[in-house]
């Protein structure tokens, strides 16, 4: 067994579901004697949190320009907290250090070096085209990416566009595909009448939900006037009723929408545990990303694969990757992110086409599975040169 293995993400590690999906697996893999999580400290927080007896959680605190959020003072807080990362590495024998965010890339390269390992780039999103990298930003983090990116041993991307963007932005080879794919045990074994009881909606409603940060970029204002557009009763008599489940920014928006309009309802965020048990209890997912950057136009989020697992057929925005996968196993409904779009996509939508893209829907989360995704994960930590488990030794 090596050294200890090292991922870093400016976070609080509360709600990281691929980092802690992706160290779960490879403490299963049985290469490294400790996983440590290396994110940022917040009040009410544990410094250092164990999750199982392999791997923790450290938590750093970033003081520099307090509640300050401008990019200059960013830039302050994250070398401020890659100071306290080196300090706090000192004399640790670490074998493989796993960046997850582009702003810590340098920090990453740094450690690379300073302890003779492996670096693996583990990219969440496209971070050089994202809706908050415009001007300025955006070149330096285009340079530092493009500088840097040759001094790391493997890239991970979560989409097959972003991992052909890569190839052609950088001219790299071999780009590994970890998608978000949820655990095995996060799949309902049937479906759950405790979302509907909660917010009182009958069993003959077409119940419509949307799950996750409500935020602006995911089409929360169009999707709140789709619906509170529609007719009352359908032409095949079935009430739409959709469901916000999540907090963000947004929250006042829906709850606004949600007094105003009866087949509007708003629920609180639920723990990672309920989330597979909640979403099962819905007939049709959301999922209508805005096309405000080329990250967004290539996303394949978590949620998608969610509502696929939890048995429910999403619609969603008609971008590549979402898209392809709903024509491929006709799981569900493709709609412009607008309003009308979206209204016209949802008036459509009859309980016997939800029953038929439910079967695609379960057919889909058969095929698609965390397990595919470990075994990419052996792939790579074999070509980086480790010695990997068999996969069925797993936990």
């Amino acid at each position: 067994m090596s050294g200890w293995n090292i991922h870093v993400y400016p976070s609080a590690f509360t709600h990281e579901s691929r980092i802690l999906k992706i160290t779960k697996t490879l403490a299963g893999f049985g290469i490294f004697e400790r996983i440590v999580m290396l994110g940022v400290h917040y009040d009410g927080l544990a410094e250092i949190e164990s999750v199982d007896e392999q791997r923790e959680i450290w938590r750093l605190p970033r003081k520099s320009g307090g509640a300050r959020t401008s990019f200059v003072w960013k830039v302050f807080k994250t070398m401020e907290w890659s100071i306290r990362v080196l300090w706090r590495l000192r004399g640790v024998r670490v074998d493989c250090i796993n960046c997850h965010s582009l702003p810590t890339l340098p920090l990453c390269v740094v450690l690379r070096l300073w302890k003779r390992c492996r670096l693996v780039y583990d990219t969440h999103e496209l971070e050089t085209e994202t809706i908050g990298t415009r001007g300025i930003r955006q070149r330096l983090l285009k340079i530092v990416e493009r500088v840097l990116i040759g001094r790391v041993h493997a890239t991970a991307v979560v989409s097959e566009s972003i991992a052909e963007w890569y190839r052609e932005a950088y001219a790299l080879g071999r780009i590994f595909l970890v998608r978000n794919i949820p655990l095995r045990d996060e799949v309902p074994l049937s479906r759950s009448s405790r979302l509907r009881e909660r917010i009182g909606i009958d069993d003959d409603a077409i119940l419509f939900l949307y799950l996750g940060l409500i935020q602006n970029g995911r089409g929360i204002v169009e999707t709140l006037e789709s619906f509170a557009g529609l007719s009352q009763l359908a032409r095949d008599h079935s009430r739409r009723e959709v469901v916000f489940v999540g907090d963000g920014n947004l929250v006042p928006i829906v709850k606004s929408y949600a007094r105003e309009h009866d087949n509007i309802h708003y629920h609180p965020a639920v723990p990672p545990s309920e989330v597979a048990e909640i979403s099962s209890g819905a007939d049709v997912g959301l999922t209508l990303i805005l096309n405000d950057c080329l990250s967004y136009f290539f996303c394949l989020p978590n949620k998608f694969f969610q509502y696929l697992h939890a048995g429910i057929p999403p619609v969603v925005s008609d971008f590549p990757e979402m898209g392809g996968y709903v024509d491929r196993y006709d799981c569900g409904w493709k709609a412009e992110p607008n309003a009308e779009s979206l209204r016209a996509c949802v008036e459509g939508i009859t309980p016997e086409d939800v029953e038929q893209r439910r079967a695609g829907a379960q057919r889909a989360a058969g095929e698609l599975s965390w397990e595919g995704e470990e075994e990419t994960l052996a792939e790579l930590y074999r070509w980086l040169g480790f010695e990997v488990r068999s996969r069925d030794l797993v936990a």
